[in-house]
C-alpha cells in the first residue's frame, strides 16, 4: 500500500511547473526577432534564464529534503504511541510452523498452508507473523527454491503495518530515490551532454 504525501507531491508539481515555464520562455527567447541583430543579448538572456532555473531547482530540492525530514519526525513520533502486542495464538502457530519446517521434506507445502492462514488473519495477527518472520526464513534458508514464496509472504504481511510504519519505510526510499526535479535533471544532462559533444 502506497501512502500519499501531499506536501511532497506539491513541491514536485511546483518544480515541474517552473521547469515548464522555463522551456516556454526559452522557446520565446530563441524565436523572437528582437534579438536577431544582437545574438550576444539573446545569449545573455538565455544564460540568465538558465541560472534562475538552476537556483529554483536547488531550492525545490532543499525544500523536498527538509519536508521529508519533517514527515519522518512526524511519522516516528506517531509510531511511538501505536504499539501492537503479539497475538499469543499466532505466536504459537509460528513456533509450530518453524518446528514443522525443521524436519519436513515438503517445506513448500507448509509455507503454502501458512499462506492460506495468513490470508484470513487480521492485521494484529499478520504483524505477529511478520515480527517472527526471521525464524521462518531461517528454517528454510537451505532451500533457495523457496525464496520467491518467502518474499511474497513478507510483502503481503508488510501491508498490515500501521500507517506510520509504512510512511517511515516509504520516506526512507523517497529520501534516497525521490527527486522533485527529475524532469529538469534529465533535461540538464541531455542538453549539457549535447553541448559537450
Amino acid at each position: 500500500m502506497m501512502v500519499n504525501f501531499p506536501t511532497l507531491e506539491s513541491i514536485t508539481r511546483a518544480a515541474n511547473h517552473i521547469f515548464k515555464q522555463y522551456k516556454e520562455k526559452k522557446i520565446a527567447l530563441t524565436e523572437t526577432e528582437r534579438y536577431n541583430s544582437n545574438e550576444s543579448e539573446r545569449k545573455y538572456q538565455l544564460d540568465l534564464l538558465e541560472s534562475e532555473l538552476t537556483n529554483d531547482m536547488k531550492t525545490f530540492k532543499a525544500k523536498y529534503a527538509e519536508e521529508i525530514d519533517n514527515l519522518i519526525d512526524e511519522a516516528a513520533t506517531a509510531s511511538l504511541t501505536h504499539v501492537i502486542d503479539d497475538d499469543p495464538t499466532i505466536a504459537k502457530l509460528i513456533d509450530h510452523t518453524v518446528n514443522e519446517l525443521s524436519y519436513s521434506d515438503d517445506k513448500n507445502r507448509i509455507l503454502e498452508l501458512l499462506a492460506y492462514k495468513i490470508r484470513v488473519m487480521n492485521d494484529t495477527q499478520k504483524l505477529t507473523v511478520l515480527r517472527q518472520f526471521g525464524q521462518i526464513s531461517k528454517a528454510v534458508s537451505d532451500d533457495d527454491n523457496l525464496d520467491g514464496m518467502l518474499s511474497g509472504l513478507k510483502s503481503h504481511l508488510k501491508l498490515a503495518l500501521p500507517k506510520h510504519e509504512l510512511q517511515l519505510m516509504q520516506l526512507k526510499q523517497l529520501r534516497t530515490h525521490g527527486n522533485p526535479t527529475a524532469a529538469y535533471d534529465t533535461y540538464h544532462i541531455v542538453t549539457k551532454g549535447i553541448k559537450s559533444l
